[in-house]
């Protein structure tokens, strides 16, 4: 490639690194600018060309790994038979044969994955990639709204997001401890508010869970009753924790008091 078809690419990747927003497309399209499939294999160095103008572009809003992602799908995908479905959702289609003709504007991601006859697979994340590229991945994933929504619709993949949360949160807290000697002031700011956020996002996935549960339970006009007023409690506790985050006041003593004895604490 001549050097100045060389350094326009160059330049636009660096271009591209400004930009914010979903660019996964236009990051898979300059990848294949940079390294045209059939030009070269991965054995005789077209990744190595990726790579070289990543290095020179000084690209560091995204990895290596992940451009090279995005260049799979956008292969497999021209621009003339991409539909207005989201980029994941092609992503899942990408090996399908008929997949030009299965896709169709507003396909899910639960509509894809049917199609497909699997679960969604997060590529370039396996035991090859290491940690900070699995993490960079996992950090790239949970910011897309699609995957977000896959995540909130699967029981199991739910459950252990939050169980992961729960290890990320005590894991903060205890290395906030850890420094608490040299920063004391900061870290215990730190620590108290991670603890009332995990706290809060295990009681909204509980009651997540709860309203799942009530939508096959058949429930009789005593037990309804009852879960009224338990609901009515919790909308007490949660009026209490608006008002101190809107006013910062802190006259709620005897307020909390009764919730407490209520069993609001526990």
């Amino acid at each position: 490639m001549p050097d100045r078809a060389w350094q326009e690419l160059v330049a636009e990747g660096r271009r591209l690194d400004k930009r914010e927003g979903n660019l996964r497309w236009e990051w898979g399209d300059w990848a294949l600018k940079v390294a045209p499939l059939g030009l070269t294999t991965a054995n005789t160095g077209r990744y190595d060309r990726l790579q070289k103008a990543m290095d020179e572009a000084g690209i560091q809003s995204v990895a290596f790994h992940t451009v090279r992602d995005y260049a799979a799908v956008a292969a497999a995908w021209p621009p003339a038979e991409r539909s207005a479905a989201s980029w994941m959702t092609h992503q899942i289609l990408t090996s399908h044969p008929e997949r030009f003709a299965l896709i169709r504007d507003g396909m899910t991601i639960r509509e894809a994955q049917k199609v497909a006859g699997r679960k969604v697979t997060v590529s370039g994340g396996g035991p090859e990639a290491s940690p900070d590229e699995r993490v960079a991945k996992v950090r790239e994933y949970l910011k897309d709204p699609d995957v977000v929504q896959a995540i909130a619709a699967d029981n199991e993949a739910a459950g252990v997001l939050w169980k992961a949360g729960g290890e990320v949160r005590r894991e903060w807290e205890r290395e906030t401890k850890k420094d608490d000697r040299r920063k004391a002031p900061q870290a215990s700011r730190e620590a108290e508010y991670f603890q009332v956020a995990g706290m809060l996002d295990d009681a909204r996935y509980r009651l997540g869970k709860a309203l799942a549960a009530m939508r096959d339970a058949d429930l009789s006009d005593t037990q309804r009753t009852d879960l009224r007023e338990r609901v009515r409690e919790v909308e007490n506790t949660l009026g209490w924790i608006v008002s101190f985050l809107e006013s910062g006041s802190r006259n709620f003593d005897e307020g909390l008091r009764e919730l407490l004895a209520q069993g609001g604490g526990q």
